[in-house]
């Protein structure tokens, strides 16, 4: 094997160890990082969800769900199940349940789908501040 054969070769196994590595250490750190099934419902119930563009959900404490996209609105229930909040709206996303797990940095909530359910970034406020 040639010199510049064996550094690649070196090269490559200290970028998939550090790869690894980081990857591990990531993992560890961020699952502390959820939110457990009490603290999501404290935080959510009775109040507002807001996200890119013009989307807004309001979490009723009794288990309701109002929401409201541009001039679109649908309502469905929601609850938490095992340290994830889920979804099932009447009309959108054809009836289909969703759910994610939930970190916070305060008003800033970041929502981790599960099962093929999409991740975002969203903010949370008080109440209902817009009469959903």
């Amino acid at each position: 094997m040639t010199v510049c054969k064996q550094r690649s070769l070196n090269y490559l196994g200290v970028v998939v160890w550090l790869a690894l590595a980081t990857t591990f250490a990531f993992n560890t750190a961020s699952a502390a990082d959820y939110l457990n099934g009490e603290e999501i419902k404290e935080l959510l119930s009775g109040n507002t969800l807001e996200g890119p563009g013009d989307w807004r959900m309001y979490y009723d404490p009794s288990g309701q769900t109002r929401g409201q996209e541009g001039s679109i609105t649908d309502t469905g229930k929601w609850e938490v199940l095992d340290d994830r909040y889920c979804i099932r709206w009447n009309n959108w996303v054809d009836g289909k349940r969703m759910c994610w797990k939930v970190k916070r940095k305060g008003k800033r909530i970041n929502r981790v789908g599960i099962d093929g359910t999409g991740s975002s970034k969203v903010t949370i406020n008080e109440g209902n501040p817009a009469g959903l």
